[in-house]
């Protein structure tokens, strides 16, 4: 590094308004000028599938780079906001192609494992939790923001280093509040309105946060430790959340207790072996289950991303080849918003069945090869697209997303103190309670349950009120 950043106020100004300008080139010049009537929806896996893939721009060799950069910009210009928010320049963000592959060869290289290295992992992790739970000043924790900083902290710590993390509890729990107030605030806020004054000072406790973790961490968007963090976190805690709710309080109990054994097993042998091995739980049906199972329905019912969104400069698109999703009146020259929805995708019941609403592993037992529908496998196989699909397709959906998932939600399910499991976090059991405090935690509280019949919400600000408490 030339030199160290030191986080002033004119520091900041200086990064903003370059993220203003960079923003107002991408967005007014390159792709028409900002959207403001409601986008497009798309919900059948044709449609959904053919919006992602973007084979639809009219270029003569498909095969040459003018492809690559259309694409890229159709989706750099709805992640505009994400860029001037946290400053970053990523593969969602730019329509440079070199930044683009950049990007994906070193998230390719940071996140690409071992089993020895799995090992170090899942012990570190079971140690961040603990440290994590000391920081505490009290027995009593709000559920959400506690997995958003032990998320916050793995994946730190796995893209950038443990040494990282060490003894930054509280600054990563800042940080981790700041994302989420600037996510919360750079969707609610119209893309004119740019930066407002108390955006501007998240903007400025953000980097301080930075700072406190990154001290060698300069005024760039391509140095930009957050280029790795925000797709890392953001694709985890939600799903990581969600999962564990699953498991300690909706599953039915013969499930639960296997499933917490799977879990205790992963945590001392985090191997995708034991992601992928199929146990039987006894009943009348028996099912089978396995972690990767479970983690693949978190995804479906429960996906990352609930809706991807390309903008899409219709002069360039083929007329030869105009989408039949996209309306006949948008082909004279504009720029439109098309969103392909994932979260209705994952829940259509034509092709997950009548239950497609509830969490249900054993579904994914049924897709297995020798299940006589096949058309219905491919189909469904089709439209469960957690992370995207070609040519964008997250390069974690294989192998580290999965298997990170399930060794994150082991941790907790083991720090919970729960059946076989290690004794929990200050060797105590803990439980889920809901306050109805807001967050002064000094009120009666009562055990939190959950509807068997409905999904759990799936907005950021849902659970916020729930409690980890020793039982």
């Amino acid at each position: 590094m030339a030199s160290l950043f030191n986080f002033t106020g004119a520091h900041v100004a200086t990064i903003i308004a370059g993220a203003v300008l960079l923003y107002a080139a991408v967005t007014l010049n390159l792709f028409g000028r900002a959207i403001h009537n409601k986008p497009i929806m798309l919900k059948d896996v044709s449609s959904c599938l053919d919006l992602l893939q973007g084979d639809y721009f009219d270029v003569t060799d498909k095969a040459q780079d003018p492809l690559l950069f259309l694409r890229l910009g159709s989706r750099a210009g709805p992640n505009q906001r994400l860029r001037r928010t946290f400053f970053i320049d990523n593969a969602f963000t730019t329509m440079d192609k070199a930044t683009y592959r950049s990007f994906v060869r070193e998230a390719v290289y940071v996140i690409g494992f071992n089993d020895m290295t799995w090992f170090d992992v899942a012990c570190k992790t079971r140690f961040a939790l603990t440290t994590l739970h000391e920081a505490q000043d009290t027995y009593r924790s709000y559920l959400v923001p506690f997995i958003q900083s032990f998320v916050l902290n793995i994946s730190i710590a796995v893209l950038y280093g443990w040494e990282v993390t060490n003894g930054k509890s509280k600054e990563i729990g800042i940080l981790g509040n700041m994302i989420n107030e600037l996510w919360i605030s750079s969707k609610t806020r119209p893309q004119e309105d740019l930066f407002t004054d108390d955006q501007k000072d998240e903007q400025e406790r953000l980097c301080t946060a930075m700072h406190d973790i990154f001290p060698d961490w300069q005024a760039n968007e391509t140095e930009n430790p957050l280029n790795l963090i925000i797709p890392t976190y953001e694709t985890l805690w939600r799903i990581v959340l969600r999962i564990f709710l699953e498991v300690t309080l909706r599953i039915p109990a013969t499930e639960k207790a296997i499933y917490l054994e799977l879990f205790c097993k992963y945590m001392v042998d985090p191997t995708a072996k034991r992601l992928e091995a199929i146990v039987t739980v006894p009943g009348s049906p028996s099912v089978d289950a396995s972690l990767q199972m479970l983690v693949n329905e978190g995804l479906r019912l429960y996906p990352p991303t609930r809706r991807i969104y390309r903008r899409l400069d219709t002069s360039l698109i083929s007329r030869s080849a105009w989408p039949e999703w996209l309306p006949k009146s948008a082909q004279s020259p504009k720029t439109i918003d098309v969103a392909a929805d994932i979260e209705a995708l994952h829940r259509d019941p034509q092709i997950w069945g009548r239950d497609a609403l509830l969490f249900r592993p054993s579904r994914w037992a049924e897709r297995s090869e020798v299940h006589p529908d096949k058309s219905k496998i491919a189909k469904a196989s089709a439209a469960f697209v957690p992370f995207g699909a070609r040519p964008f397709a997250c390069p974690a959906r294989e192998r580290f997303a999965p298997r990170m998932i399930a060794l994150l939600v082991a941790a907790l399910l083991e720090g919970m103190g729960m059946e076989d499991c290690k004794v929990g976090l200050g060797g105590l059991e803990w439980r889920v309670i809901e306050s109805q405090c807001g967050h002064s935690g000094l009120c009666e509280c009562e055990p939190f349950t959950l509807e068997v019949e409905e999904p759990l919400l799936l907005t950021r600000e849902a659970y916020q009120n729930l409690m980890i408490v020793p039982a």
